[in-house]
């Protein structure tokens, strides 16, 4: 089944322009920005179940993996009007794989901005947040005080310890980029 819509990714760091370029794009009714989308998730969800089935793996069936899991991007949106589809998930630049089964000329849209000034923006709305409504740093970062908080929440974002909310996506981007840089386009 072909599928008449034409699908985007949007993708970058938290906090760099992605949400605010989404609801500006939601205003042309020609196109469809989804919210941080589960198309991706879903599409890896499946692929690895596949793989790790003994069932399946006694008697494998590649076409038919193949065939379902491109299915799910054009089954997910089926209720959307719109002929341009714009899925949004930071992690579409690490499964180039995954965007190829939706559309061969992938386009991803990543808003830029200066790290720096991401953590600054983390900072700034941590300190507007109360304690108890911050869902961005755990228990075990307000245990460090306020003096070392801000220095302690920037390793906690960049992932020294563990992924973080900054330092996932953008080893996301730079392995995209030193891999294809050909995919890249600078748009002013």
């Amino acid at each position: 089944m072909k599928s008449e819509k034409t699908y985007f990714f949007l993708s970058g760091l938290p906090r760099s322009g992605i949400s605010l370029l989404g609801a500006i794009l939601n205003q042309n009714p020609d196109i469809y920005v989804s919210p941080t989308s589960c198309v991706l998730e879903l599409m890896y969800l499946f692929d690895r179940a596949m793989h790790t089935n003994i069932f399946y793996n006694a008697f494998p069936k590649e076409e038919f993996a193949k065939k379902t899991i491109t299915r799910i991007c054009n089954d997910w949106y089926s209720d959307i009007d719109s002929p341009i589809i714009i899925d949004k998930d930071r992690g579409w630049p690490m499964w180039l794989g995954a965007a190829e089964m939706i559309t061969k000329d992938i386009k991803i849209i990543c808003p830029v901005r200066s790290i720096l000034d991401i953590i600054s923006s983390f900072i700034l709305l941590n300190r507007k947040s109360s304690e108890t409504e911050n869902y961005d740093m755990g228990q075990s970062l307000r245990e460090y005080g306020t003096r070392f908080i801000d220095n302690k929440y920037c390793d906690e974002l960049m992932g020294i310890e563990q992924p973080g909310n900054i330092g996932a996506p953008l080893n996301g981007l730079a392995q995209l980029f030193i891999g294809n840089p050909e995919l890249f386009q600078n748009i002013i």
